[in-house]
């Protein structure tokens, strides 16, 4: 009886001590996993944009990896060709946890050390189930800068982002308490949430909500100021038909400036009933359209003789 205790105890010892090392293995697992899901997103819409695992480094405790943002043709919109990111990640009992780092990135630091005394405000930690739900949570703590002579004072945001296992399912929640400029221009708070299931890949069942406290800025006697924004965007599939609702609401509570003042104003837009077939279809050649368009424009300014 004692021999099968303490078999049992040692087994029970051994699961123990490997656990962290086995969720290391289900975690590149699911790390690899998701690179191939996100990329396949891309390409399906069209999008240059990639994203590659540079290194993977897989400890008994830990692991370390460098992945690396491609902007392809958006490299005219963002500004930069790519971003790097740093993971260290560590193995836990019940998931992973890890936190990310933009250091590797001479654009990023240069901002740190050249704006910010090097006090860097931004965090991100993501955490990885066990089940391949992935879990990822941005901070931004407030932080003031100077530029072109002017105080530009940002105040602290928050972003959580949830995914399912494929990503078919996506969650988000972002929070930001907005900036202020040297008393002349304020963005107050300003928040925004979506919650999505894949249908297809132009087909995302579910809803955005986004809200805008409000604007101002004063200025040589003159006043603007922009205030509650509130809009919406809901998409309901029906499979049985193949058939699709969606609609979209934006509206404000004052809108003032020179000669301007508008009160209470809103619109909204709905279309019932549309063939899910023919909204996919549309959304792929409008989709075609745009990418082209962003390509030709990235082509025409890597070659001025274009």
């Amino acid at each position: 009886m004692k021999k099968i205790i303490a078999a049992v105890i040692a087994v029970l010892v051994i699961a123990i001590v490997f656990t962290p090392f086995v969720n290391g293995i289900i975690m590149e697992k699911i790390v690899r996993q998701s690179q191939n899901d996100v990329n396949q997103l891309y390409s399906d819409t069209g999008t240059d944009i990639t994203l590659e695992i540079i290194e993977y480094n897989r400890n008994f405790r830990s692991s370390d990896i460098v992945w690396k943002v491609n902007f392809g043709s958006l490299k005219n919109v963002y500004g930069i060709d790519e971003v790097v990111l740093t993971d260290h990640a560590v193995h836990g009992y019940t998931g992973i946890v890890s936190t990310t780092s933009l250091d590797k990135n001479p654009w990023f630091s240069s901002f740190v050390d050249t704006k910010l005394n090097g006090s860097n405000p931004f965090s991100i930690t993501t955490r990885y189930g066990l089940d391949g739900a992935i879990g990822t949570e941005i901070l931004i703590d407030e932080f003031a800068m100077e530029t072109e002579g002017k105080t530009v004072q940002v105040h602290s945001g928050r972003i959580t982002a949830a995914c399912s296992p494929g990503f078919d399912e996506i969650t988000s929640e972002a929070l930001w308490n907005g900036l202020e400029i040297d008393e002349v221009v304020n963005i107050d708070k300003a928040e925004m949430n979506y919650d999505l299931k894949k249908i297809s890949t132009y087909i995302w069942e579910g809803s955005i909500e986004y809200e805008l406290a409000g604007i101002s800025a004063r200025e040589e006697g003159q006043e603007f100021e922009f205030s509650g924004l509130k809009g919406d965007y809901s998409l309901d599939y029906m499979e049985k038909e193949n058939m699709l609702s969606t609609g979209i609401t934006v509206g404000f509570d004052a809108l003032t400036a020179p000669d301007l003042n508008i009160r209470d104003a809103s619109i909204s837009l709905r279309m019932n009933q549309l063939d899910a077939q023919g909204y996919d279809d549309f959304m792929t050649l409008y989709t075609q359209t745009v990418n082209s368009a962003i390509k030709d424009i990235a082509n025409a300014q890597d070659d001025p003789e274009k």
